[in-house]
């Protein structure tokens, strides 16, 4: 009879006298969110519930803030020191911000790291980079929702645009003429009675927009997904009643406290869901999320097209006011 001595092999492979084998590094989301609020919330409670199902391949999973005074500045600077500081980064979350958002972009394209970003600015996604992903709908896709919804025919019908001041402005003032182009319908000019208001502001400037027509209640508003946040609804005057946006709260789990939030949750589940299909690392984060969906979140149904923008229409809440002022959703 032959026996066999284990001591050896135990003592080889450090499992001997009860030591421990060190966990695996966690892997990392980077995330720029220059409000540091419903985004990066977001994101928090997807990696808390990945977590909780054990991390992704064994791995815990950490979201890490990318820290920039001014994003726009030195946003870039910065990512570049979080992607050579951190070596198991999967990707990158970039916020609603279009300037932040650039910069992110811009950044991390040249290192090859998987960007998504919650920003519906068109541009983001124009030049069909591989590596960017959008996790909303842009804005002429938003626009052209509310146009189809609230008009069988639109064409021939005329819209009042409303955008801000500035680099945004200008962006949102583009993406607003392709959508109308698109269903044939008209720029109306300031003060005509026109059909509808395509209100692109953000939600402190629309309560200024909205105060100046108190006296003279705006018709139909189309607005962009950006006024379904608590700092709009809290204050929403009576004339806002029956204004539209598209609906980016999906009716399950729980409730998000606004689009960005949900936003924020997706992306980042978004991301785990690919690493457990594709592989940690980005090349493999970014084939999962290009083939990988549709996934079911809280901003509803979640995959991409070939430019990296959300596919499908969005839901359309109609604005109740009152001391529980929210958008309800009016379409599947």
């Amino acid at each position: 009879m032959y026996s066999i001595s284990i001591l050896p092999l135990l003592l080889g492979s450090g499992l001997a006298f009860g030591q421990v084998v060190p966990a695996p590094e966690p892997v990392v989301i980077g995330v720029l969110d220059p409000a540091g609020a419903s985004l990066t919330a977001g994101a928090e409670a997807a990696v808390r519930d990945a977590n909780a199902d054990g991390g992704v391949r064994g791995h815990a999973v950490v979201l890490r803030p990318i820290a920039a005074a001014d994003p726009w500045k030195d946003g870039a600077a910065a990512v570049a020191r979080f992607l050579a500081s951190e070596p198991r980064v999967l990707a990158l979350l970039a916020p609603a911000d279009g300037a932040a958002s650039h910069v992110v972009v811009q950044a991390a394209t040249r290192l090859r790291v998987p960007i998504l970003t919650a920003s519906p600015e068109r541009s983001l996604t124009q030049a069909k980079d591989p590596w960017v992903f959008r996790v909303v709908p842009d804005d002429e896709a938003q626009a052209e929702a509310l146009l189809r919804w609230v008009f069988p025919e639109p064409k021939g019908r005329s819209a009042e645009l409303v955008v801000p001041d500035g680099r945004e402005g200008r962006e949102r003032l583009r993406s607003l003429r392709e959508a109308c182009r698109a269903l044939g319908v008209r720029e109306a000019s300031s003060g005509e009675d026109a059909d509808a208001v395509l209100l692109w502001l953000d939600p402190e400037t629309a309560l200024d927009w909205f105060a100046k027509k108190a006296a003279n209640p705006p018709g139909l508003v189309l607005a962009s997904t950006r006024l379904d946040d608590p700092a709009f609804l809290r204050r929403a005057p009576p004339a806002a009643a029956g204004a539209a946006t598209p609906l980016l709260r999906a009716p399950r789990g729980s409730p998000a406290a606004d689009w960005e939030e949900a936003s924020g949750y997706d992306m980042a589940a978004a991301v785990l869901a690919a690493a457990r299909s594709e592989g940690l690392a980005p090349a493999a984060v970014r084939r999962g999320l290009a083939r990988g969906g549709p996934w079911e979140g809280r901003s509803g149904s979640l995959a991409f097209d070939e430019r990296g923008n959300r596919r499908g229409t969005p839901a359309v809440g109609v604005l109740e006011p009152g001391p529980a002022a929210a958008f309800v959703r009016k379409t599947p």
